[in-house]
């Protein structure tokens, strides 16, 4: 499912407002794929579906709302504020080979059942400002801003070591295993990231076929 609405408001001659919404969800069965080590084996069909085919089914879920306020304080200069807010949620479930405790044959592995949530939560904030002018024959178009942005992910991790299900040989493509139950998570971590940055552009016109981009940027990241 996806949808993206937007909304654009004409405030006055000199401002305008523009809200742009994202949403989507997916609901999966997961498939890891054919491991790297059995790949190219002569004989391992490609097109195989190893994972267990009774797993719950991975939920990605997305959310972004983005709104902009732009005034034009005349012909040669304009500024700009933007906000965003990004929301991202995953529920995965898989199981996975671990090549680690393969047996003797060598295109054989086993499989643990894993499950991976995570919640995350940004903030970005943007303010810049446009400025036009010339100096002799040549025209500069100089933007200076500044971004903030805050991150806030909080992940957990659940895999089942205890009980291997039984191995999956890719060569004989051995029947699909089945998921059983749901392992248990361990705690949650969370991690805050905040990142601060300065920069400044200047695009120069020289004539009608020169052109020449100059730009920098600060950045502090926590």
């Amino acid at each position: 499912i996806t949808l993206n609405p937007s909304f654009g408001l004409a405030v006055t001659d000199k401002t305008d407002f523009l809200l742009r919404v994202g949403y989507n969800r997916i609901e999966q069965l997961e498939y890891v794929g054919l491991p790297s080590a059995v790949a190219n084996v002569p004989g391992v069909n490609p097109f195989q579906f190893t994972s267990a085919p009774d797993a719950p089914k991975t939920e990605i879920e997305n959310l972004s709302v983005h709104g902009s306020l732009t005034h034009r304080f005349n012909d040669a200069i304009a500024g700009a504020i933007q906000l965003r807010r990004f929301e991202n949620r995953v529920d995965e479930f898989a199981s996975t080979p671990f090549f680690e405790f393969a047996d003797v044959q060598g295109t054989a592995a086993f499989q643990i059942r894993g499950s991976l949530p995570v919640d995350l939560v940004q903030w970005t904030g943007d303010a810049h400002q446009t400025v036009e002018g010339a100096t002799g024959k040549v025209d500069h178009t100089l933007l200076v801003g500044i971004t903030y942005d805050d991150t806030n992910y909080v992940g957990a991790t659940g895999f089942d070591f205890s009980n291997f299900l039984v191995p999956y040989d890719y060569l004989t493509e051995t029947p699909a295993l089945s998921f059983g139950e749901v392992p248990t998570l361990n705690p949650a971590l969370e991690n805050d990231y905040q990142t601060f940055a300065v920069y400044a552009q200047d695009h120069l016109q020289v004539g009608e076929r020169l052109s020449l981009l100059l730009g920098g940027r600060y950045s502090q990241y926590e």
